[in-house]
């Protein structure tokens, strides 16, 4: 028997049931199964899942293992590295404040992953697979199965000691140290395939085995430690050197604020760098300069800029889940001086556009076409110029005819009928374009006979006795 993966909770067996002829509802509970069996197989257990890939924060597994790791206790780490290792600890002027103990571990037993050094990679001599989140560093991460025996706690003999190094020597001092060490037994376990392999080692996976599947990740066994060691260390924040969450709330600027002319106070919002916070202070600044003065876009008018001075700031930072964010503030004031200054300033004159330039017709009747009681006067025209007068004038000529046939209405009429709309070339003129080109118009006449002539004809004429009409081209 085996549980049908698709309706949970419903038995289905794989071999064949006997020779009972089965009913509507077991042929299609016997559907599905065979659908469960093609997808998921009849044998296949799903793959199990496990701790979250997310590593446990702070906590760092070691390069090498070792029984006692008091040497390092109480050393300050390097500030914004993200590759740490017990050995980049550095034992400073304030270290000597700090001491150490021993706590139980009650044998405790988890499964974690923990960040790894380069160091482990070169210790072991086998290869990490790549990321597994898409980070701006290289982060190498390990499966840890452990039983927690025991932990060694740094501590702070004399805190009042200790916070007054600090103060005096900031330098001796880091925001960060190394403050506990793990002690256990357990198994190491390195990422050995995701993606596309992922499935070739599923496959061969076996609890409790040297492989190990969790959530969508193969893990190979690399270190047993059966006795108990110190496997790993964490990185604590080091005492009296952790950054305030609002450093300009008693902000007092350096220089006092001016007793005429407008002082302006700006702030950014959080950003990931100073100059971020700085640019967005300056921008938050100069809108404020804009509403109190309404000076900005005057100063833009007559070609200057309002000068506006930058007496003092202050920058802040908020850390939060491990990353700090920076924020500025700005203090800012315009003098009455530069607002005289501005207002004073003679708004530019204007120079008038130079007149346009107004083209001359080569004929009168191009722009105004002449009346005529007994036709119709059109005028043919092209748009692209003719490099020679010949074809710009045989463009006009065509341009023409078209134009009589539009406009009176019978160019198609007189096509349908077998003849063509006669059409008088009564003038002509070309001109030189600006750029070395010719253009060409056409006066011509449509006579009110010729259009009666054209609606007379019958809609079937005699075709021996169509009329030949040809177009002359002067």
């Amino acid at each position: 028997m085996h549980m049908s993966p698709v309706l949970s909770g419903t038995p289905v067996r794989c071999l064949g049931s006997g020779p009972r002829r089965p009913g509507a509802w077991e042929r299609v509970a016997w559907a599905i199964a065979v659908l469960g069996f093609v997808v998921g197989g009849c044998a296949k257990a799903p793959i199990p899942t496990g701790p979250s890939l997310e590593p446990t924060a702070n906590v760092y597994l070691r390069s090498a293992f070792d029984t006692d790791p008091s040497g390092y206790l109480g050393r300050f780490l390097p500030e914004d590295q993200g590759d740490l290792d017990e050995a980049d600890g550095m034992a400073l002027a304030c270290s000597v404040h700090l001491s150490w103990r021993f706590v139980e571990g009650g044998n405790v037993e988890t499964t974690e992953v923990f960040r790894a050094s380069s160091g482990l990679q070169a210790h072991l001599g086998v290869p990490m697979a790549g990321q597994l989140r898409s980070t701006g560093d290289a982060e190498r991460l390990a499966r840890v199965a452990y039983t927690l025996t025991g932990k060694m706690v740094t501590t702070v003999e004399d805190p009042a000691a200790f916070a007054s190094c600090c103060k005096a020597q900031p330098d001796q001092c880091t925001d960060r140290m190394v403050g506990e060490f793990l002690q256990g037994t357990g198994s190491v376990y390195l990422e050995s395939a995701q993606g596309r392999s992922f499935h070739a080692e599923a496959a061969t996976a076996e609890a409790g085995g040297a492989l190990v599947v969790e959530s969508g990740v193969s893990w190979r066994r690399a270190v047993v430690f059966p006795e108990p060691v110190y496997f790993a260390f964490k990185a604590t924040p080091t005492p009296y050197r952790q950054r305030p969450v609002r450093t300009c709330s008693g902000w007092t600027p350096k220089h006092p604020e001016p007793a005429d002319g407008i002082v302006l106070r700006a702030a950014s919002g959080p950003a990931w760098t100073e100059q971020a916070a700085r640019r967005q202070a300056r921008t938050a600044l100069a809108d404020q300069l804009e509403r109190a003065t309404g000076l900005v876009a005057e100063a833009e008018k007559k070609g200057t800029v309002l000068g506006l001075q930058e007496l003092d700031w202050c920058l802040e930072w908020i850390e939060k889940a491990g990353q700090v964010h920076h924020a500025a503030h700005v203090l800012g004031v315009v003098t009455p001086e530069e607002q005289r200054r501005v207002r004073d300033l003679p708004m530019p004159v204007v120079e008038p556009p130079p007149p346009r330039t107004v083209r001359v017709a080569c004929a009168p009747w191009v722009d105004a076409l002449p009346t005529a009681s007994d036709g119709l006067f059109v005028v043919g025209r092209h748009a692209l110029p003719a490099m020679t007068r010949s074809g710009a004038r045989l463009r006009a000529t065509v341009n023409a005819h078209s134009q009589a046939g539009w406009a009176t209405g019978l160019g198609a009429v007189a096509l349908s009928r077998g003849t063509t709309l006669a059409v008088q070339e009564r003038a002509s003129c070309v001109e030189r374009t600006s750029t070395g080109g010719y253009r060409a118009f056409m006066l011509a006449f449509v006579s009110d006979a010729e259009q009666r002539r054209i609606r007379s004809i019958s809609v079937h004429p005699d075709p021996s006795k169509m009329e030949s009409t040809s177009v002359e081209v002067r």
